[in-house]
């Protein structure tokens, strides 16, 4: 399956560019990991009920604060061959 995956991110405050591209980086980490060690179906019901978004805050709130983390859309663009 190929996949298009996008997460959010709302922090309390204006951050620097530098967190901002720690946190962008942390969330490209755990989609990446989550998508090659799971199926689609799991990965989806993960999506669904917020658990890769609560991996995602957990790792993020070291950076900085954080309001809200959620997946805002996913895509399947291309099922196997």
């Amino acid at each position: 399956y190929r996949v298009k995956i996008v997460v959010t991110a709302m922090t309390q405050s204006r951050i620097k560019t530098s967190q901002e591209y720690v946190i962008r980086k942390i969330m490209q980490e755990i989609v990446e990991d989550k998508a090659a060690n799971l199926t689609y179906d799991q990965l989806a019901h993960e999506m669904v009920l917020g658990k890769l978004a609560s991996d995602v805050y957990n790792r993020a709130k070291n950076v900085t604060a954080l309001r809200h983390v959620g997946v805002r859309k996913s895509e399947l663009l291309a099922l196997p061959q």
